[in-house]
């Protein structure tokens, strides 16, 4: 992902914020090294400040939509921007097709649904590397904050592991059980049945295991091979995880 900012100190937070999210990041705070950066890369999304200069906002942006118009292109500008207070305007770039509009007060959160709303399964997937057969289970000291948890019987996986997820042992001590790229068996989780009620994953994955239960809803919701017990436990774990 590239950022476009003029701000060097704003850049470095988002930069730290968008790592966390799993993206690769370059940067930059002019107009000409983005449009370098652009012409040399190919990016999955960039992040473009409208006040940036030395090729201002709209030449770039401009740039983009002749050069590599299926660049995912989030804008955002300073607070008292004339583009914030014209709706017209902010309509003509929806229509040609910017992803999102960053706006004040500029909360990370909204930045990252921006960015989640553009992410399919395929996606989530491919940041997964596969390792094939199952990693040895590793004790881990850790910050209960850290963690959100989701009831044992109530664990979804594929034929891959999504996410690291662990059993609490002790005031701040887990076992990896699973590790993200592993395959899937449950032999693991049956070790653990009788011993825990509940499983933890880290925090940092709780968007992407929001969005992996969504595509998965969408899926099942009408197929009816599938019991109307398993969809409403789906349901119920996604509406306590947002």
């Amino acid at each position: 992902m590239l950022i476009a900012h003029p701000d060097k100190n704003e850049t470095e937070k988002i930069k730290v914020f968008v790592q966390g999210l799993s993206f690769e990041v370059l940067q930059a705070h002019t107009g000409k090294d983005a449009q370098k950066l652009i012409s040399e890369n190919k990016f999955y999304a960039a992040l473009m400040h409208m006040d940036i200069k030395e090729h201002s906002g709209l030449e770039l942006l401009n740039y983009i939509k002749a050069n590599c118009p299926s660049l995912r292109l989030i804008l955002t500008c300073s607070e008292n921007n004339i583009l914030l207070k014209d709706d017209d305007s902010i309509d003509s770039l929806f229509k040609m097709g910017i992803l999102g509009l960053w706006r004040p007060p500029y909360e990370l959160e909204a930045l990252g649904k921006i960015l989640d709303s553009s992410q399919n399964l395929n996606f989530i997937l491919s940041k997964i590397t596969r390792k094939g057969g199952q990693s040895a289970e590793e004790n881990i000291e850790a910050k209960e904050e850290d963690f959100t948890s989701i009831r044992i019987d109530d664990f979804f996986s594929g034929s891959v592991v999504l996410f690291d997820t662990f059993v609490k042992i002790g005031q701040g001590k887990y076992i990896k059980i699973l590790h993200a790229g592993d395959s899937f068996t449950d032999e693991r989780l049956n070790k653990y049945r009788a011993k825990t009620e509940v499983l933890f994953y880290k925090a940092e994955d709780r968007r992407k295991y929001l969005k992996v239960m969504d595509v998965l809803l969408k899926k099942i919701a009408h197929r009816e091979d599938v019991p109307d017990a398993t969809k409403l436990t789906l349901m119920k774990n996604m509406s306590q995880k947002y």
